[in-house]
């Protein structure tokens, strides 16, 4: 009987963190940093750079989804571009596409860690500051 009880509050569980997990963030878009007024005549926009990676990062969490945009724009401006380059004017965006998937991870003691992944595809323009 027990293990019976036990077994639906551990589905009721399940249930509910789906449920509240659908309430998250309408926005689709983040804007990263712009360029600064002060810093427009001692910089040259020498290109754009896109990419698209996957993340457990939280949507709600903005100043990390920036943070790991900007790594992984720089990165891929890396290939194309040398010398003292910076990505301004980032803007990501959060794709609705079939990736976004929920992952219930059993644990120990027949816990669950709930994590979603989140396709995001982020641009931006890549600048060299000029001496």
């Amino acid at each position: 009987m027990y293990k019976y009880i036990e077994k639906f509050m551990e589905i009721s569980a399940i249930v509910l963190i789906l449920l509240l997990n659908s309430c998250v963030s309408n926005d689709k878009y983040i804007y990263g940093p712009t360029i600064p007024a002060n810093e427009i005549k001692t910089v040259e926009i020498i290109g754009s750079v896109e990419t698209t990676f996957e993340t457990t990062i939280n949507w709600k969490k903005k100043n990390l989804m920036l943070e790991r945009s900007y790594y992984e724009l720089l990165k891929a401006a890396n290939k194309n571009y040398t010398g003292n380059i910076d990505i301004k004017n980032i803007i990501i965006e959060k794709n609705d596409s079939n990736k976004n998937y929920l992952l219930l991870i059993p644990m120990l003691f027949n816990n669950y860690i709930l994590m979603s992944y989140t396709n995001v595809y982020a641009k931006g323009e890549v600048i060299r500051y000029n001496k």
